[in-house]
């Protein structure tokens, strides 16, 4: 009777083991992944930027480009009232020709030339938007090439303004 005892507790001491084992491998991997978001605060506004799964940008149809995975930036406005911004996008290069071949899609809504994109003093102007107070916005934006181009090095860099 005493050994049948002493069994069922070391199955169940040996299932929670392994239960904390677990929750602590999800944890690690989960505050890993968190990490490689970029953060800032910009008057009252927190904005997060997260490109985990962004892959290189490639040449694909707007139909293709809209389905990947792309880019979350997520916005919160931590004023008191409501307040406007724009979501600004600077690439690393300045190659008409190139920039003339990229497509953006933002919150699977909106397909843009990146050439006619309005320029501003810091990059081209991607989202114009306004925000409640205590609100947030998570923005979906997603990059390709609308035709074949031989130059890969393409990147963006992202900032918030009022």
């Amino acid at each position: 009777m005493v050994n049948k005892v002493l069994k069922k507790q070391i199955i169940i001491e040996i299932f929670a083991l392994l239960f904390l084992i677990c929750t602590i491998c999800y944890v690690f991997f989960a505050v890993n992944r968190g990490r490689g978001n970029k953060v800032a605060n910009y008057q009252g506004f927190v904005a997060v930027l997260d490109d985990s799964k962004l892959e290189d940008i490639k040449h694909l149809s707007n139909g293709e480009g809209l389905s990947q995975e792309g880019i979350t930036y997520t916005v919160t406005n931590n004023n008191k009232d409501m307040e406007e911004y724009k979501v600004i996008i600077k690439p690393n290069i300045t190659d008409d020709k190139v920039l003339s071949k990229v497509r953006i899609g933002v919150d699977d809504l909106h397909v843009y030339d990146f050439n006619t994109l309005e320029k501003d003093k810091d990059g081209y102007i991607l989202i114009d938007n306004e925000l409640e107070a205590g609100y947030t916005k998570i923005h979906s934006i997603k990059i390709w090439y609308s035709d074949d181009v031989t130059d890969n090095n393409l990147e963006f860099e992202f900032s918030l303004v009022r």
